[in-house]
């Protein structure tokens, strides 16, 4: 069988937002049952939710990428991290900004953020 970029782009579309939401609601809860005050212990507890919800996804759902088993669960917990990277503001880093200053330079004028 062989396995196109697409497909997988396709399966990551489903995945992403439902680990997404899991992710928001299961950290929410814990933050508020345990009335966690620290930040970074938070930040550090949505970053591991959101890696075994994607790992998760991948067993409870039966998510098949149409690769090897152990292919499955790789990118299961990379679409967990980008979820959990998405959930503690990694697009606000300096460095990943740059990134996307240089995607967005490649493909037409930079939009600005309106400060009204």
């Amino acid at each position: 069988m062989e396995v196109t970029v697409i497909e997988v782009l396709k399966q990551m579309a489903v995945a992403i937002p439902s680990i997404m939401v899991g992710t928001q609601a299961i950290t929410a809860a814990i933050h508020g049952a345990f009335k966690i005050e620290n930040k970074n212990v938070v930040h550090a507890l949505s970053w591991i939710i959101a890696t075994l919800a994607g790992l998760g996804f991948v067993a409870f759902n039966g998510l098949d990428f149409g690769l090897p088993q152990v292919w499955n669960y790789v990118i299961g917990g990379a679409c967990g991290l980008l979820v959990g990277g998405a959930a503690n503001g990694v697009y606000d880093w300096p460095w990943i900004e740059k990134i996307f200053d240089a995607i967005t330079a490649l493909f037409g004028k930079k939009i600005e953020k309106s400060t009204k």
